[in-house]
């Protein structure tokens, strides 16, 4: 009784995570491109933001949730971010112009910001259900 229960309880919580990459590139004003990449997965726990701190200095910082629909029954297959990417001085990169991001469970999305001379930053971004 009890394994079956718990089947039921946790078979009706779903959690949310990101898969999420950071690709700097460099040297373009030169002819050549220099490229860092990080990636990783981070799973959200309510509503505290996930924080993430690169090699090169970017920080992450974001806060998502499932998309409150009054259609559907359980979780929304959309979801809502919002946070930003601070450079080393933590100066803002108001990457998703100061407001929220909707994308569908399984949808990829890229940003790039143009950072200096010669310097881009793409920043993907999936939400996966785990």
């Amino acid at each position: 009784m009890f394994k079956i229960l718990f089947f039921l309880i946790s078979d009706a919580f779903c959690g949310l995570s990101l898969n999420a990459k950071l690709l700097n590139k460099r040297g373009m004003d030169h002819g050549f491109i220099i490229e860092t990449e990080t990636q990783f997965i981070k799973e959200f726990n309510g509503t505290r933001p996930i924080r993430f701190k690169t090699k090169n200095g970017i920080n992450i910082e974001l806060v998502a949730n499932f998309l409150d629909t009054n259609e559907t029954y359980g979780p929304s297959d959309s979801v809502i971010f919002k946070g930003d990417l601070f450079d080393n001085a933590g100066k803002p990169m108001n990457i998703f112009g100061n407001k929220p991001v909707v994308l569908k469970l399984g949808q990829e999305k890229k940003f790039e910001i143009k950072r200096g001379k010669g310097q881009i930053l793409e920043f993907t971004i999936k939400p996966e259900v785990n």
